[in-house]
């Protein structure tokens, strides 16, 4: 007796007759200890053994009552595509062995005599139970790399060094709006079309150096044109069954984190800006409140308190500026129909002038973020009654102004008949913390740039024929 080791080997052995069938079932057990052989007498106790139990092996004569071998092999293979099945037979011919080849049988062997026919049919059932066994393990570890590959969210592909695709993984197919069985065995321009040249670049690159490769700045659109950016990791791979080299790349989609970084860049700058006006721009109020409260205490005239009023009640807008400076510039995506004749009225009660004039020479509708355009209107309002009047320091008589707002081709503009902004400072009017005149911050004017930026608009100071400040918006969404 032969002793073998490992798992037991569950054979099925169906022989109509009984007494040959128990005979065969104990010299392979004495073969082999890990055989664990069953009989059945015909093709349909078989199938029902079959059907009850685990086998790893059929062993079946051919010729039986009822369905025959061959007969019972086709039926197996029904429900059973892969099970190693062999044809033991004292009954052969070329014709019975192509038949059990066309039906699919593992192995055909002949009876014969003596008990060396034995040995040869353990021999031969090891063999396909082993190899069987080898084929599902390789197929389960084929089945889980595929989960693990497909479960991956990074863009995973292995291309040979001519640029076709060995493996590709769910993400990657998703990205590109296909599935993996259509892009497996394409050439990579037939999927990446006019990227394709960049990438052969780079995968001769690292075929070239034998290194591993971390690429940079490659920008992909996606099945729905969307440009995303990615980080591409790549790497020779060696191809066991293949003298052709090749590669593995897992490419990271860095455009989230790249919009998270330039968000938190702006962040920093808004900050700094903040920052710097606190620590500056608010000294001229501050130095204007100490000058007015040391005057008032030696002269007691009350101008001196006004004049004090005034300068904290520019401290207070420039504190409300500064806040919203610290707040705004993010995107706006919850918007409401604003009608802009009704907001600008609303808008003048709050910052315009009791000697000024509003005009408002459009119905226009527009999306927006009620709150935040409120703002922008109330500072440009401010900026104009402010400026737009002629100063009383130059010696001139002071006179009100009219603030006009009208609609474009592309958006609204606010504008006044004022003396205009001076040509030397028309560049930098949004800059935060620019002062004009004394006693003046422009960081109202900051404040309307990053509303409009913040709505997916622009502003910008243009030219007025009445020879005042014009500001247009334009990029705006008009409502029916």
């Amino acid at each position: 007796m032969s002793s073998g080791s490992g798992r037991v080997i569950r054979v099925l052995h169906v022989d109509d007759d009984r007494d040959l069938a128990e005979l065969t079932a104990t010299f392979l057990e004495r073969e082999d200890d890990r055989f664990d052989v069953e009989i059945a007498t015909d093709a349909d106790e078989g199938e029902e053994r079959l059907t009850a139990g685990a086998v790893d092996c059929i062993v079946s004569d051919y010729d039986m009552p009822g369905q025959n071998g061959i007969e019972f092999l086709e039926s197996v293979r029904t429900e059973h595509p892969d099970l190693p099945f062999i044809l033991f037979t004292g009954k052969g011919s070329e014709e019975v062995a192509s038949d059990a080849i066309s039906a699919g049988v593992t192995d055909y062997l002949q009876k014969g005599s003596g008990t060396d026919r034995y040995t040869v049919l353990a021999n031969r059932i090891v063999n396909a139970v082993e190899h069987d066994r080898s084929r599902r393990l390789v197929e389960r570890s084929r089945k889980r790399l595929r989960e693990i590959v497909d479960s991956l969210p990074q863009l995973l592909y292995v291309t040979d060094e001519d640029g076709t695709y060995l493996l590709a993984n769910e993400a990657l197919a998703e990205f590109h709006g296909t599935t993996v069985d259509d892009i497996e065995g394409r050439h990579v321009s037939e999927v990446l079309g006019d990227d394709a040249d960049q990438f052969l670049s780079d995968l001769a690159d690292v075929l070239e150096s034998g290194s591993p490769s971390r690429i940079t700045g490659i920008e992909l659109a996606d099945a729905t044109g969307e440009i995303h950016r990615f980080e591409p990791r790549v790497l020779p791979y060696g191809l066991a069954e293949t003298d052709k080299r090749a590669v593995l790349g897992v490419s990271v989609d860095v455009t989230d984190r790249e919009e998270r970084e330039r968000a938190l860049e702006r962040k920093n700058e808004r900050l700094a800006e903040f920052t710097k006006l606190v620590s500056q721009d608010l000294r001229e109020p501050l130095d204007a409140v100490r000058d007015a409260l040391g005057s008032a205490e030696r002269s007691g005239e009350s101008e001196h308190f006004e004049r004090g009023h005034r300068a904290v009640d520019r401290m207070e807008t420039m504190i409300d500026d500064l806040l919203t400076l610290s707040r705004q510039g993010e995107t706006i995506t919850d918007t409401v129909p604003v009608d802009l004749a009704i907001l600008a009225a609303d808008c003048w009660e709050t910052a315009g002038s009791d000697e000024g004039r509003l005009v408002v020479e459009t119905d226009l509708t527009v999306r927006a973020d009620r709150d935040r355009l409120a703002r922008l209107l109330e500072n440009l309002i401010r900026n104009a009654v402010e400026h737009g009047s002629t100063s009383s320091r130059s010696g001139a008589d002071e006179r009100s102004v009219t603030v006009t707002i009208d609609e474009t081709d592309d958006g609204f503009y606010v504008e006044d008949d004022g003396p205009g902004v001076p040509s030397d400072v028309r560049e930098q009017v949004f800059e935060s913390g620019l002062s004009t005149a004394p006693e003046t911050m422009e960081s109202g004017l900051a404040v309307v740039d990053r509303i409009a930026e913040a709505h997916g608009w622009a502003v910008e100071l243009s030219e007025c024929d009445e020879g005042g400040a014009r500001f247009e918006v334009t990029g705006v969404e008009p409502v029916s």
